[in-house]
């Protein structure tokens, strides 16, 4: 039995790390459904594929709706699953379907790039069988394009709310975790983003918010590729953060969020 995982969002889901890392060993216990040639490989970097939607029917396999590891490069998919499948004893299939600079609207059922997402998801279930699946989860890392946007908190909170209820009316999504956005207008415009990521997640248990540290590590050097970009260091440490909390959740365990690492936004809340 395998627990199947939907990695979504944008840049920094889809991958944009600037190497590929090294050694570059498959996961044990994990594996990566490739849609293009419906095939399951054991889970490394790189992760995803390039799949553009050309019309109701027809596709071809050039970039467009869904975008696979820059260049070839790593990923948090691969550091994510290794963490989970350690600390859960369980399997993984991971599911990628990302692209760079989207907004949360790109991802709204009713569009060529949700009917794409919900297709490979269905092909990979296809592929290993229903009867093999345990869990379905989704993992999700957007916001950034967002707040250049300056989209208002309740406008975010109702679009990632609709897009992460019709995941789970549609394919059967048992829960949305978060990694909650860093900040990458480095203005007040990232603040309406983090907070809606913040209540959505607090008020409806379906949104499971895994970590905060992407503030974090974006306030230290060493951690990134180019701005707001998380490098292969960064994704390891938030694969083996958010990996460990994801395993903790499906055994019913609690876990403990960090502080919030932005003082302007705990001040900006205040003055909400």
């Amino acid at each position: 039995m395998k627990d199947v995982f939907l990695f979504t969002g944008q840049s920094n889901m889809q991958g944009q790390t600037g190497s590929l890392p090294q050694p570059n060993e498959p996961v044990k216990g994990a594996w990566e459904y490739r849609f293009l040639s419906d095939t399951i490989k054991p889970l490394c970097h790189p992760v995803g594929e390039n799949i553009s939607y050309d019309g109701e029917e027809g596709r071809c396999d050039l970039s467009d709706a869904l975008l696979g590891a820059w260049e070839n490069g790593g990923s948090l998919v691969p550091y994510f699953c290794d963490a989970y499948c350690k600390k859960s004893g369980r399997e993984a299939l991971a599911v990628h379907a990302a692209k760079g600079s989207t907004t949360i609207s790109y991802w709204q059922k009713g569009g060529a790039p949700y009917r794409l997402l919900t297709e490979k998801f269905r092909a990979a279930e296809e592929k290993i069988g229903k009867e093999n699946i345990a869990r379905r989860y989704a993992m999700f890392l957007q916001g950034e394009s967002d707040a250049l946007e300056g989209t208002r908190e309740e406008e975010y909170a109702r679009l990632l709310s609709a897009f992460g209820e019709a995941l789970k009316a549609d394919l059967g999504i048992e829960a949305f975790f978060v990694i909650r956005v860093g900040r990458f207008a480095n203005d007040e415009r990232d603040f309406p983003v983090l907070a809606a990521q913040e209540k959505l997640c607090r008020e409806n248990p379906f949104f499971v918010m895994l970590t905060r540290a992407t503030g974090e590590l974006l306030q230290k050097d060493g951690f990134t590729f180019y701005e707001g970009h998380y490098n292969n260091l960064a994704f390891s440490v938030l694969g083996e953060i958010a990996g460990g909390r994801a395993a903790a959740f499906a055994a019913g365990e609690a876990f403990a969020l960090e502080k919030e690492p932005y003082a302007e936004f705990a001040a900006w809340l205040k003055r909400k």
